[in-house]
Order: structure tokens, then C-alpha cells, then sequence
């Protein structure tokens, strides 16, 4: 168990004890006080950390909103098992969140950290920025290429799925070149580093991917609406407490109501979900040989009508999926673009190969007749941007409904606060699954 998680649980083993019916009242303040101040201190560090990242509206605000709330009502228990119980939310959120981020970056691996490089004292295992044009290195049966290189020994058959989509494994015998990123899937080969690990193939597609990830303008108007979403319902529970608190004249009951609402403002969820989608979605383009150029792109070809794989591609159909900006040009634009083109080309034993990016997918013909061959990749790509577009408003539909739940259980249940965290922190957890499982 995690040092933090174990204060959780000694936080909630406190909470217990106020339980306890002959205890004093103020022994029952006194130990309740011991949590509430820790984790309270806690979430005013975080908020403290984010307001000076000028990022004055989150979920930590409406921790401790509630927290403040909830102690006007003297009710110091229910203080400090509501801010626990956000603690412990957080806490076991970010940890499932990373733990899917690490799962997606390792089954979408193309760059290994590390190689085993030959000697005079034998094998010895170093990190990919020490080797040097020139330098030996082992692969062993199922693992990645890490530079690109030539075989000097040895053979076996190396699949490159990984980099440029669905491929047959190519045999490597001594004498033929082999690309980082390639996967070793029979034999054994010793290959002569022809570059550094940096300007190997692997390594640009990979930097191509993660630059990717950039937050696109539909990103930033959603980390947008959620900051307004969060502030209308702080507003609409200062109202309700006001309309309760004069209709019914319990404050208690009015101030109830309203941390529940202040709780189920936050939107941790929408705003954590949608780069996580970004990821899986980019990544696994990248392993059915598509590569886009940015989040951009992946927005705007969801928007395209799909095709059959033994379809045609109609002119009508290539002028909107060249609006979408995911066919930047017809010739490499940069070094690095030309190095990936060379290398498609030659597994692809092109002599003299024209290109065509399209959608990220390197053909080896530049006439308009690429559609109509490689139908079931832009295919394969539209689908893939629709799934992500799906995936989000699943995920947009889960939050509502969250948010809705909690204001329908507040009113007829009067569920407290404690509860609220709960139902909220288990819709943030169906998200996450739903993301990580459907895209």
C-alpha cells in the first residue's frame, strides 16, 4: 500500500472512532480534527499549485468549498470525511490514469530505452544516446530494433508493424539494412549502427506522434466550457442555498444540498479524458500505418464519410478529406520526412519511388489512384477518428448523468457529502475504463 493511501485509511480509521456513542463531543471534534486539518492543508497546496499555473478554476476549489461548507453546518466529521474521501478520489484516479497512460506508451513502444552493445569485454547493456555510428549491437528474438543499421551476423525475419502499419515480416540476412522500431520476431541478428538512435527511423516517427499531442482548438474549448460548467454550478449552489434556506429556514438541510452541488461541479473527468483519448487514438493510428500530423487532423476526419475497402475514392470524397489538412504535400518537406519515405521505399523495394502522404500513410505512387489502392487505410483511419469522437461524448453522457444523479439523490435522498464524493469519483473511474477499453 502506498504511503498516501495508508494516511487515507488512518484518516477513515479517525473518522471511525467519532462513531463511538459514549465518547465526549469534544473528544469526537478534537480526533476528527487531526484529518480534516491534514487533508484540508493537502487540497489547499494543490489549489495554491494550480492558481499560480493560473489555473484558478478546478476540482481542488471545489473541495474545499464544500469542506467550508460542510464546517458551517458544525458538523466536523462529515468535514473530514468528505475531504478524505476527495483526497483518497484524486489520489486513486491519478493512479488508475497513469497506470492506463503507461499500458497505452508500452504497447505502442517503437523506441526501447535501452540496447546491448558488443564489446571487447563482451556484451554490456547501455542507454540508446551512447551509440555511435559504427557500434555493434545484439538483438535478440522479440525484442525492438533500437537504431538503424546493417546486419553483419546472423538472421531472421523482422516485422515493422510498428512503424508503418499491417506489413509482412522482411528477412534480414548479413548485408541488409534494418530500421529501429522493427521488431526482431524470429532469429538472432548483430547489426553495425548506421546512425545515432536520435536521427534513427523509430525515434523521428515517435517525436512525429508526440508532437501530435498538442492541444487542438476543440481541446481548449472544452478545458473552457468545463471551467464554466464548474463556476455555473458553484453559482446555482449559492442560489439553491438561498432559496432553501429562506423556504424552509433549515440551514443544515440548505447547506447539505449545496455541497452536493459544489462537489459535482468538478470536472476532472472531461478534462483528463480527452488527452488520454488523444493518446490512444494517435498511437494506434500509428500502428495501422497512419500518422497524424496533429489532433487537428484526428478532429476533422471524424467528420468524413468512411469507405468500403473495395470502393472508390470519388474526387468529390478527396477534396474534403484534403480540407481536413492531413495531406500536407506530395514530396518530403523535410529531412526527416525523406528519411521515412527512403526507408518505405526500400522495404518496399522501390528503385525510384515518387511519395504521397496521405493521411500520414507513405504510398509509393503520387497519382490519384493511391486512393483507390490504399482505400482501406484512409478507411481504417476515418473509422479510428470516429471511435475517439465516440468514445468522448460516451464519456460526456456518463458525466451528465453523473451530475444529474447527484442532484436527484440530494433532493430526494439528502445524501450527504461523503456520499456525493463517492458517486462522483466512481463515474470519473467508468470513464476512465470506457476510454481505455473502447479506443
Amino acid at each position: 500500500m502506498k504511503r498516501k493511501n495508508l494516511l487515507h485509511v488512518i484518516g477513515l480509521a479517525l473518522v471511525a472512532l467519532t462513531f463511538i456513542p459514549p465518547m465526549p463531543t469534544a473528544i469526537k471534534i478534537i480526533i476528527a480534527l487531526i484529518p480534516l486539518t491534514v487533508f484540508a492543508v493537502e487540497m489547499l497546496f494543490n489549489y495554491t499549485f494550480c492558481f499560480l499555473k493560473k489555473e484558478y478554476v478546478n476540482e481542488y476549489l471545489a473541495f474545499l468549498l464544500a469542506t467550508v461548507a460542510i464546517l458551517c453546518t458544525g458538523n466536523v466529521t462529515q468535514a473530514a470525511l468528505t475531504v478524505i474521501l476527495c483526497s483518497a478520489a484524486v489520489s486513486i484516479f491519478k493512479d488508475g490514469y497513469d497506470k492506463a497512460q503507461r499500458q497505452i506508451d508500452t504497447l505502442c513502444n517503437i523506441v526501447p530505452k535501452k540496447a546491448k552493445l558488443v564489446t571487447i569485454n563482451g556484451l554490456k547493456t547501455v542507454p540508446l544516446a551512447e551509440i555511435a555510428p559504427g557500434d555493434s549491437i545484439v538483438i535478440a528474438p522479440g525484442s525492438i530494433i533500437p537504431v538503424d543499421g546493417t546486419v553483419v551476423n546472423g538472421g531472421g525475419r523482422v516485422d515493422y508493424t510498428n512503424i508503418f502499419g499491417p506489413s509482412k515480416p522482411v528477412e534480414c540476412l548479413p548485408g541488409a539494412k534494418c530500421y529501429s522500431g522493427g521488431t526482431l520476431r524470429a532469429g538472432k541478428l548483430t547489426v553495425q549502427a548506421s546512425t545515432t538512435a536520435e536521427r534513427s527511423i523509430a525515434s523521428i516517427m515517435d517525436t512525429k506522434t508526440k508532437k501530435a499531442h498538442n492541444m487542438s482548438d476543440f481541446h481548449a474549448k472544452i478545458s473552457n466550457i468545463s471551467k464554466i460548467f464548474q463556476i455555473a454550478m458553484l453559482l446555482l449552489a449559492l442560489v439553491l442555498f438561498i432559496a432553501l434556506y429562506i423556504t424552509t429556514k433549515k440551514f443544515g438541510y440548505s447547506m447539505n444540498i449545496a455541497s452536493v452541488l459544489i462537489l459535482g461541479s468538478t470536472v476532472i473527468g472531461m478534462t483528463k479524458m480527452l488527452p488520454l483519448i488523444y493518446h490512444i487514438s494517435l498511437l494506434k493510428g500509428r500502428r495501422k500505418g497512419v500518422i497524424f500530423r496533429d489532433t487537428v487532423s484526428l478532429e476533422r476526419l471524424s467528420k468524413i464519410q468512411t469507405f468500403c475497402p473495395d470502393s472508390r475514392v470519388t474526387e468529390e470524397a478527396l477534396d474534403k478529406i484534403e480540407e481536413t489538412g492531413v495531406i500536407p504535400a506530395k514530396n518530403p518537406t523535410t529531412e526527416f520526412d525523406a528519411a521515412i519515405y527512403r526507408t518505405k521505399a526500400e522495404l518496399e523495394a522501390q528503385k525510384e519511388p515518387v511519395f504521397k502522404i496521405a493521411m500520414g500513410f507513405f504510398s509509393v505512387n503520387a497519382n490519384l489512384t493511391v486512393y483507390d489502392s490504399n482505400t482501406e487505410r484512409i478507411a481504417s483511419a476515418i473509422r479510428l477518428s470516429r471511435t475517439y469522437k465516440s468514445v468522448f461524448w460516451e464519456n460526456t453522457v456518463y458525466l451528465i448523468l453523473g451530475k444529474l444523479a447527484l442532484i436527484t439523490l440530494a433532493f430526494l435522498l439528502g445524501i450527504t457529502p461523503a456520499l456525493a464524493v463517492i458517486i462522483e469519483f466512481a463515474v470519473w473511474m467508468i470513464c476512465l475504463i470506457n476510454a481505455t477499453k473502447k479506443a
